[in-house]
């Protein structure tokens, strides 16, 4: 450590060295130092001019940035979103805090799982959202602190956040105990969303873990043209959770006038704005592709409409979608539809339905022997239109 003041003092006597390619050079080393400038700024700044410590103060500032940003970009890579989300809302913790924060992110996750294992019988979204909000154990913060409210840590040690801290630690436990619980990202208010018996279910966190609805479903603020639907079926991936805690904590750090916090802010919100963008260049580069990604006997959900299906068949015959100059080889399914009825969907308008849950339809043993882990084994019979 003493080595390193030595040199953070000797890069500092070069800030203003009359060479531009030695003070660019000097700027460099001193952000490589990293976190240690600003310790050794508010230890040593004094005793340089005013100028030397505004500039000293800026590299600081940056090489926090860096350092920081090290980190964050190394989520975003990560396969499971789960695990993604968690990672986020540590860093976010911790840029909160203002430091390491123990016990972990992840233990007190832990701790929670194991706590609601021992207190309950059975394990279940339902049970989970009482356990956690009936119950009180967690509760909604007034919004008079956004930051320290969309602090996961700070969610799990004193049981207050905003809603979407508050689902956040539901979908983080509730993966810990292997329940599929999702986000919904309604406008003006984040909830948790889950699959039980075959029916959605709504839980607003904020709010007691209140279980909307169909009258309070109905009632929501949405977007005029996106239907519940829309938003229960399209859940928000780890990288868009992670932006809108970004935004809540930029709104805060300006509400309390902390300009350096919302300024590290900004620049994780564009390094996640760059790699959106870069996911969709990728994803348009690709040349089209004629094979089916959902085999008979896939479960598949409509992306627009939320219907849950089944593949029975598929159309060999490739069929083209889009107007002229946008048209591209793509394959269409034959559905037989949760309840009833059945559909000629093209693949592109289909998801995986991860719900793992069976479909019931007068149909399905005329052409499936059998469910297991998730999807129908498809028997020899061709597929005939039902009438």
């Amino acid at each position: 450590m003493a080595d390193q003041v030595k040199t953070i003092e000797c890069l500092a006597r070069l800030l203003d060295a009359e060479s531009p390619v030695v003070r660019q050079r000097v700027r460099a080393e001193l952000v490589a130092v990293g976190p240690a400038l600003r310790q050794w700024l508010e230890k040593r700044g004094w005793l340089k001019s005013p100028e030397i410590q505004f500039k000293l103060s800026e590299l600081a500032r940056q090489a926090e940035t860096d350092a920081m940003m090290g980190s964050w970009l190394g989520w975003i890579g990560m396969r499971d979103e789960y695990a993604k989300l968690e990672k986020a809302a540590v860093i976010l913790a911790e840029l909160e805090a203002g430091r390491s924060l123990a016990p972990s992110i992840s233990h007190l996750l832990d701790d929670l799982a194991q706590a609601y294992l021992k207190d309950r019988r059975g394990v279940d979204p339902l049970s989970l959202n009482r356990y956690l909000f009936v119950e009180g154990r967690l509760r909604g913060g007034v919004e008079d602190s956004l930051t320290r409210y969309s602090n996961l840590h700070y969610a799990l040690t004193h049981g207050r956040g905003l809603p979407i801290t508050l689902a956040s630690v539901m979908m983080l436990c509730g993966a810990r105990l292997g329940l599929r619980i999702q986000g919904c990202n309604l406008p003006g208010r984040f909830m948790a969303h889950a699959t039980v018996a075959g029916r959605s279910v709504l839980f607003d966190c904020f709010h007691e873990g209140k279980v909307l609805n169909r009258l309070e479903q109905s009632s929501l603020p949405l977007s005029p043209r996106k239907n519940l639907n829309h938003y229960l079926y399209n859940p928000p991936s780890a990288i868009d959770i992670a932006a809108r805690m970004l935004n809540n904590l930029m709104s805060g750090y300006v509400r309390d006038g902390s300009l350096d916090a919302y300024r590290h802010c900004l620049a994780l919100a564009q390094a996640l704005r760059s790699s959106r963008t870069a996911k969709r260049h990728r994803l348009l580069s690709e040349p089209d592709r004629a094979e089916s990604a959902f085999e008979p006997g896939c479960l598949v959900r409509h992306k627009k409409l939320g219907y849950r299906a089944v593949v029975v068949a598929r159309d060999e015959r490739i069929r083209r979608l889009g107007g002229p100059g946008q048209e591209r080889r793509q394959p269409w399914c034959h559905l037989l539809l949760a309840g009833s009825g059945s559909a000629y969907t093209a693949e592109a308008s289909l998801e995986a339905d991860e719900t793992g849950e069976e479909i019931h339809h007068p149909l399905i043993p005329q052409y499936f022997e059998r469910f297991n882990n998730g999807r129908y084994r498809r028997n020899d019979k061709p597929w005939v239109q039902p009438t």
